[in-house]
């Protein structure tokens, strides 16, 4: 049987799914199993050696706001094919 993941913040439900892709240890979620009203996207970016450029969400319950903790790589390096277009989140928000 597959594990399920969760990813709540103010105990609402940001992201489920048994689909999951793990690489260097970070849970990466498809997109069809995210919860969009929940996510804002940010201004900010990161750049990883093997992965590329990732853009950054802000997760969003209410007025309580947790910034930058999603990001995505859109155009992530030919080696890291599987992860292109999935989302990721801040460790502490997985359940």
């Amino acid at each position: 049987m597959m594990k399920t993941y969760t990813v709540k913040y103010k105990d609402q439900v940001i992201a489920q799914s048994n689909d999951i892709i793990e690489d260097c240890g970070t849970i990466y979620f498809p997109l069809s199993s995210i919860n969009y009203k929940f996510l804002e996207k940010s201004t900010f970016r990161s750049s990883c050696l093997f992965k590329n450029t990732a853009i950054y969400y802000h997760v969003k319950v209410g007025k309580e706001i947790l910034e930058n903790a999603a990001w995505t790589y859109p155009d992530p390096d030919p080696e890291k094919e599987e992860i292109k277009d999935l989302i990721a989140f801040v460790d502490e928000l997985l359940k």
